[in-house]
């Protein structure tokens, strides 16, 4: 069974301490990631990150089931008091307009927020993928969250942890063992992790996060097999050329509507 990499109760997370994994994951260095943004509402949370002073980028599907009430940025610990944290409601809401909630594809939202975020050493804009090349197999890249770090007990992590993953083909991706023979794998979507030298894996409450490669934010973290740890890829919105200039478009049109 598929699910997207969606997050619970955000009142969980407030709660949730240090000494978990992002599944067998680490600790970043604090701000070490100083464009990656927390999404949250009333019900649930996911990864971002900030593209430019007034957006942020994230997945589609965490527009649901509840409302989106804005980001915060310059987090690392979500209980501890930090100085650095910028929370900045959201002013409106951008779904790509051919995302299809069924099979994931073009799973990517763009927030716009009510004011622009105060640009610093903790706090700082994500470098995107300018060609849109899709990242070749075998390349090592970097996931990033506050996501479960226990699905059985559906514990979050307190502080933003890291996973690696090696990209792998979408050919392999869908042979039996992975998400084959049912689930295509559009040329849309990148399938990396599970390899046995991967360290950990997002989960539950990671989507929207970024597909780092080289630094280079190249994908948005959408669904993986159901589980944690699964050993198996997880699936990401590809930001090829066409992404790119949707998302350019988008935060240079003012009259986009929500």
């Amino acid at each position: 069974m598929l699910v997207p990499l969606l997050c619970v109760l955000f009142a969980a997370v407030a709660k949730s301490g240090h000494g978990a994994d992002i599944v067998r994951g680490t600790e970043v260095q604090p701000h070490s990631l100083p464009f990656m943004a927390l999404v949250v509402s009333t019900r649930q949370i996911c990864g971002g990150t900030l593209i430019n002073e007034t957006w942020v980028l994230t997945a589609a599907h965490c527009k649901w089931p509840a409302e989106i009430q804005g980001v915060i940025v310059g987090l690392h610990s979500i209980d501890k008091e930090e100085a650095s944290k910028q929370t900045i409601e959201k002013a409106r809401l951008v779904v790509h307009p051919h995302y299809n909630a069924t099979d994931n594809d073009n799973d990517l939202m763009l927030v716009e927020l009510s004011k622009p975020v105060k640009i610093n050493d903790k706090v700082q804009e994500v470098k995107l993928a300018e060609s849109g090349k899709y990242p070749e197999a075998g390349v090592k890249c970097l996931v990033a969250g506050w996501g479960l770090t226990n699905y059985t007990i559906k514990k979050h992590s307190d502080v933003l942890r890291y996973a690696t993953a090696t990209v792998i083909d979408r050919q392999t991706c869908m042979s039996p063992g992975y998400y084959g023979p049912n689930r295509v794998i559009p040329d849309g979507m990148i399938c990396a992790g599970g390899m046995k030298d991967d360290i950990g894996e997002p989960c539950t409450g990671d989507s929207g996060g970024p597909l780092l490669c080289d630094k280079v934010q190249v994908g948005v973290a959408s669904f993986t097999i159901q589980g944690c740890p699964s050993k198996r890829p997880s699936v990401y919105i590809h930001l090829s050329k066409d992404q790119l200039e949707w998302i350019k478009k988008t935060t240079t049109n003012q009259d986009q509507v929500q």
